[in-house]
């Protein structure tokens, strides 16, 4: 997957948190998202990002996904 999320788990551990602390903001389904590294939508991300007080690259990380052929 282009994204990753390993920056937030990094983050949670920081603040003394777990990835299911998300689910005061978040439902099961999209922090499985999360965990499997699966994109999420900006509404997610803003809920994340206001619970932290951070900013989306804070959190998430592209990365090209070298399988895929240019065009």
């Amino acid at each position: 997957m282009p994204v990753n999320y390993k920056s937030l788990k990094k983050m949670l551990i920081d603040k003394d948190m777990e990835m299911n602390d998300l689910l005061k903001i978040i439902s099961r389904p999209t922090l499985n998202k999360l965990n499997d590294g699966k994109p999420v939508n900006g509404t997610t991300l803003d809920k994340i990002c206001s619970f932290l007080k951070c900013q989306p690259g804070e959190i998430m990380e592209y990365k090209e996904d070298n399988k895929k052929p240019n065009k």
